[in-house]
């Protein structure tokens, strides 16, 4: 939606979270009993987002996880600041389980 509204437009975020809100709200309707959602965000709207996903899914959050875009040093050699990451959100209904074994901890 960044693309049809400005920047510099008062109202972006509040336009951008109802656009979220009708598809989220699709999404949780056919999510299958053992279904999981992951959505994808920069920081720009993660916080955002993380609420409105906290309405649409509530009780549902399995977690918030931090996954890295590029590989290389930061540009920015005057911040200690890490700009080559995303967001991914991750809510499931109640019979929803990660497959795999168990890993045994280390001694």
């Amino acid at each position: 939606n960044d693309k049809f509204l400005d920047k510099e437009h008062r109202y972006r975020h509040s336009t951008w979270l109802e656009f979220m809100h009708r598809r989220l709200t699709l999404a949780r309707d056919l999510l299958a009993e053992d279904g999981v959602i992951f959505v994808s965000i920069s920081e720009h709207e993660h916080a955002r987002l993380e609420l409105l996903m906290e309405e649409i899914f509530p009780g549902m959050k399995v977690g918030n996880f931090v996954w890295r875009t590029r590989s290389g040093a930061n540009d920015e050699k005057d911040w200690f600041v890490s700009v080559d990451h995303e967001y991914v959100l991750c809510y499931a209904n109640p019979g929803f389980s990660f497959a795999g074994s168990k890993k045994a901890r280390p001694p």
